[in-house]
């Protein structure tokens, strides 16, 4: 059996805008319903000093950051490190991992998701932050359950 699904272009500046809390923006360019559900590719902006994710790890899927520009500092597993433009750290499932932006600037990554799916809580929470209010820590910690995802 063979996956298809039709060619997706994700023109620079396209894509779907939404809110997250601490001021992260995901820009989803490519979303699970446009590739039969086979990946999903996000890209992200962080605040300078903030927290992108406490170390957790994904039951359902695979996550591969690709960082653009600025430095991030990812936790994987128990080791720290700090990567910068144009370099990339592949996270499999069941594999605790967190990251932050620890410095002064902006840091923008790409983040591909496979299989797709995980986006949807982006979606969700953009729609909470549109209401004027950001979500509460149990109203997250549910929805990450619901996707399959766990603190480490």
């Amino acid at each position: 059996m063979s996956i298809h699904w039709d060619p997706v272009v994700a023109a620079n500046g396209g894509g779907e805008l939404l809110q997250y809390n601490g001021g992260l923006t995901y820009n989803l360019r490519v979303a699970g319903s446009q590739t039969n559900n086979e990946f999903s590719v996000v890209e992200v902006t962080i605040p300078p000093g903030a927290l992108g994710a406490q170390p957790h790890l994904h039951r359902d899927h695979s996550e591969h950051f690709h960082v653009i520009s600025g430095e991030i500092t990812f936790t994987v597993g128990e080791e720290e490190v700090v990567i910068g433009d144009d370099s990339w750290v592949s996270v499999a499932r069941d594999f605790p991992h967190g990251f932050r932006n620890d410095s002064d600037q902006p840091a923008t990554y790409r983040c591909i998701f496979t299989p797709a799916g995980y986006e949807e809580i982006f979606r969700t929470v953009d729609e909470i932050i549109r209401t004027g209010r950001e979500p509460s820590a149990d109203e997250l910690a549910e929805l990450r359950a619901k996707y399959g995802t766990t603190p480490a």
